[in-house]
């Protein structure tokens, strides 16, 4: 994992601003909001751990979510409202991500939800409500996406075909703190621009193929995840399945 320093950032503890949030972890995703034509740097809070020195990881996931927004989505707001923080000056935006209780799968899968989001989404994350936060793989959260993609690093080899013995060149697909290639994917010309980025691929009919580039992650998946995508591939969860789910399920 990647720390990065963020100056002129601002997070007080009340609307009046006399002190400073500190000591305070969240988990929290960095996504390029395109409201109105304009992109907008925003960081969504999707869970806490600690919260100005005290540990709340302990708490249910709805208490957690009422803490994001409450006292620090809120209260940052607030504080802008009132002039004691200039929203210009901030490098990006602090956002508090939603949830919804499973009798609104159909509605969030819905064209009209989804053209209120500002920004791309590919899928839908099931949590269980009274669990204790925990970081790392959890078997107890489920990333639903109707096509499934893998993150991977792109990197186009070249090596002498084993027919002609002439160049020829690989599109190689690397996983994160791997040495080795997951996968090659077939290349093609259009590729080359994504030498040695990460782009999104997704599995089907035995083969890797090109979804998208992530320029918005530093990092490709994990071999565990690559797993996990391969397993939803072989025994997907359909969208049918999900808008037949009920809270006592």
């Amino acid at each position: 994992d990647n720390l990065f320093s963020v100056d002129h950032i601002q997070f007080p503890c009340d609307a009046e601003y006399t002190s400073h949030l500190k000591d305070t972890l969240v988990d929290g995703e960095f996504i390029i909001d395109n409201a109105d034509g304009s992109n907008e740097p925003s960081f969504w809070i999707n869970d806490i751990i600690t919260y100005n020195g005290q540990n709340v990881s302990k708490k249910t996931f709805p208490q957690r979510l009422t803490l994001i927004f409450q006292s620090i989505v809120n209260i940052r707001n607030k504080a802008i409202g009132n002039g004691h923080i200039k929203k210009a000056t901030q490098p990006f935006s602090i956002r508090n991500k939603y949830f919804f209780g499973l009798s609104e799968v159909n509605n969030l899968l819905s064209r009209n939800f989804i053209e209120t989001i500002p920004h791309e989404i590919d899928g839908l994350l099931f949590l269980p409500e009274k669990d204790a936060y925990k970081s790392g793989e959890c078997l107890r959260v489920l990333k639903w996406k109707e096509n499934e993609t893998i993150e991977f690093r792109l990197k186009i080899t070249v090596n002498s075909s084993k027919i002609s013995g002439l160049p020829e060149k690989n599109a190689d697909l690397f996983l994160n703190h791997e040495n080795d290639p997951y996968a090659t994917m077939r290349y093609l010309p259009n590729l080359e621009q994504y030498d040695n980025k990460i782009i999104s691929c997704s599995y089907k009919d035995s083969q890797w193929h090109f979804h998208r580039l992530r320029d918005d992650r530093p990092c490709p998946n994990s071999k565990q995840t690559a797993k996990s995508v391969i397993d939803a591939v072989k025994r997907p969860v359909t969208r049918e399945t999900l808008c037949g789910l009920r809270k006592d399920e």
